[in-house]
């Protein structure tokens, strides 16, 4: 997002000091400049610099989580610049990709795209070599990636690199972000062309902005996230370690930038077995986003999300259902019933609540983030399959095996339509479903789904990881079920070397 720029004495001064406060995440700050700069812009006009100045104040309204007031002023800038210049103007790009943003932010779908793409189509009537083109073909990528329109995504993102070659060149910055969307995608997608994709994004920041930029931290950012699907966490950890120093070093210690990198330390440490580390990265991360953008922000949210399940591993089950309680809260206010966050926190909670024996509530907050999702998302989207997942893990605990192997079967059939057969969300899914099949005396089923599973799991994360011990584990239980205790024997000891080899 990008502020307004305008002209004249006094108004222009605010204008910038508002502009200085807002690049430095002073959000607060940068309203009251804004504020001050809408007043000044009232009392002596034109309508297009109130335009501006309310287009400025919606910015910093969003940043802090008051979007209704962020929606009412982007709107009210629109009006008064079609009034003021006509509605066909490239002036009214910027507050229009801006709306658009926030309807992405708030999941308004249907309003989202054909905001973004009446922008474009200004542009690319009055200013096709306008970079902005560049920005908005971007931000659809973004759009359809989430929206599970994995074609479409690739396509736009391609478009979006096309366009910026052309007109920046090839070793441009935003080249380097267009990169790492792609890269975010492929990471979806479960492509090992992810890590590739993240290194060039990387070597071009590096060359147009210096190791030390915050926008290579961004960037370190997302190639850890790809380490940490791989299993590679002591690469993540250092590489997500370097972004935080740079960004500590630019922005300061109370950056919500350097609590988002704090955020992902922390996660990657939890799923390395480090607890203790996670929770204080993680209590550190809250304390500079109640900070800066005060305790009902969705960020603290998303954070409170990962802190509950970092005290589960901790031992500490009683302490998580509050935190997640309290997101639910946040998240509700902020977004309304009908969110994505608001169903990913219920699925979590499902999560919880399964774990202290509660199915019974756990079916309940499952059932609900899916009716979310399958309203936000339709029925066909990967978020849904993973509301299937967990559904059917509930129905497992509460002994209807018929309930859910269906909802496995379902989430299944939407991974390989999403996905491809190969991805680690497929072999997740028929791991579960072969343990389900299994336990209910169905081993030659369940041999055929677990030979599948091993073979993505080893593909996925190599032939050493623990998940595919553990599928070697389960593997041996079906083989020894059929009366094959050698192959079974043959399967235990691979799981056993592998486990071996992790605890040396």
């Amino acid at each position: 997002m990008l502020a307004c720029l305008g002209c004249g004495d006094d108004w222009r001064a605010l204008h910038q000091s508002g502009s200085v406060a807002y690049d430095a995440e002073r959000y607060r700050e940068a309203t009251l400049y804004w504020e001050r700069a809408l007043a000044r812009a009232r009392a002596t006009g034109p309508d297009t610099r109130i335009a501006s100045s309310l287009n400025n104040l919606a910015l910093a309204c969003e940043a802090l989580g008051r979007f209704e007031e962020a929606e009412i002023l982007y709107r009210r800038s629109i009006e008064l610049d079609q009034r003021a210049r006509g509605n066909d103007h490239p002036v009214l790009v910027t507050t229009l990709a801006n709306l658009a943003d926030l309807y992405e932010t708030l999941d308004r779908h249907a309003e989202t795209e054909p905001v973004y793409l009446q922008a474009l189509a200004i542009l690319e009537r009055h200013g096709p070599e306008d970079v902005r083109c560049g920005e908005i073909l971007g931000s659809l990528a973004v759009l359809y990636r989430r929206l599970g329109r994995t074609d479409e995504a690739n396509d736009y993102f391609q478009r979006t690199r096309a366009f910026q070659r052309r007109h920046l060149g090839p070793q441009h910055e935003q080249v380097a972000f267009t990169l790492a969307g792609l890269a975010d995608l492929q990471r979806d997608m479960g492509e090992r062309e992810a890590e590739q994709t993240y290194q060039q994004a990387l070597e071009i920041m590096t060359a147009a902005n210096g190791g030390e930029s915050p926008e290579v931290a961004v960037l370190q950012n997302g190639l850890a996230l790809v380490y940490v699907d791989q299993g590679r966490f002591s690469e993540a950890r250092a590489l997500l370690q370097e972004a935080a120093r740079i960004e500590e070093a630019h922005f300061g210690p109370h950056s919500v930038t350097l609590a988002e990198t704090l955020s992902n330390l922390g996660d990657a440490a939890r799923q390395a077995g480090d607890p203790e580390q996670a929770a204080a990265l993680l209590q550190r991360t809250l304390e500079i986003q109640t900070s800066v953008l005060g305790p009902r922000h969705p960020e603290v949210a998303t954070t409170l999300n990962h802190l509950a399940f970092t005290y589960e591993d901790q031992g500490r089950p009683a302490d998580a259902e509050p935190l997640l309680r309290r997101a639910l809260a946040i998240e509700k206010a902020a977004y309304g019933q009908q969110h994505d966050e608001v169903a990913l926190t219920l699925r979590n909670l499902g999560i919880l609540l399964l774990s202290l024996n509660r199915a019974p509530e756990a079916e309940k907050a499952c059932r609900a983030a899916l009716e979310i999702h399958t309203a936000v998302f339709g029925l066909s989207h990967p978020r849904t399959a993973r509301d299937l997942f967990e559904l059917a893990r509930v129905h497992v605990s509460l002994g209807e095996a018929d309930d859910a192997e269906r909802c496995f079967r379902r989430a299944l059939r939407i991974e390989q339509q999403h996905y491809g057969r190969g991805h680690r969300e497929v072999a997740a899914t028929l791991y579960e479903l072969g343990f389900l099949l299994v336990d209910e005396a169905r081993p030659d089923e369940a041999v055929a789904l677990l030979e599948r599973a091993l073979e993505i799991e080893q593909a996925a994360y190599g032939s050493d990881h623990p998940t595919v011990a553990d599928t070697l584990w389960l593997l041996a239980r079906a083989r020894e079920a059929l009366g094959q205790s050698a192959v079974a024997a043959e399967l235990r000891t691979q799981a056993d070397r592998i486990l071996g080899q992790r605890h040396n």
